[in-house]
């Protein structure tokens, strides 16, 4: 059997943590090991996803009581591993994003400048691009009165 790269390995940490870790500080603080290595951000390839920008806005109302601009965000795939990742600019805080696509899971991590604080928050589902006027029904959610 193959040895594991330390790349390899740090990708599994990190999948790892984003499924099951309940401190996304520590989600973060392994997701930053890997993107410090430049074999892991060599790999990837610029690619328009229009549809994380939705996501991302979704999430930053659970950070700042309200959805935030979203505004130059930049997403790379690296599909060797299946992980989309890139840095956003929320209003006027810089935010760092990464989804595993086999999870479909994320993490957005943004810095507030203002307080000096970090603030995360893990992302659930799968983003897609509705149609203006489209109806989505969602068969896995429970039946509500």
């Amino acid at each position: 059997m193959p040895r594991m790269s330390k790349m390899e390995k740090l990708v599994n940490k990190f999948t790892s943590l984003l499924s099951s870790e309940p401190d996304l500080k520590v989600v973060g603080n392994a997701f930053y090991d890997l993107a410090e290595l430049d074999e892991f951000l060599s790999l990837g390839e610029p690619v328009d996803k229009a549809t994380f920008v939705d996501f991302i806005g979704a999430a930053s109302s659970g950070m700042f009581g309200r959805e935030m601009e979203i505004v130059q965000p930049l997403c790379i795939y690296v599909k060797e591993f299946g992980i989309y990742h890139g840095a956003v600019l929320m209003g006027s805080y810089n935010g760092t994003m990464v989804y595993d696509e086999k999870l479909k899971m994320g993490l957005l991590i943004v810095f507030v400048h203002d307080t000096g604080e970090t603030r995360f928050a893990r992302m659930t589902g799968v983003p897609v691009e509705i149609p203006e006027g489209a109806f989505v029904a969602n068969p896995a959610s429970p039946a509500t009165d």
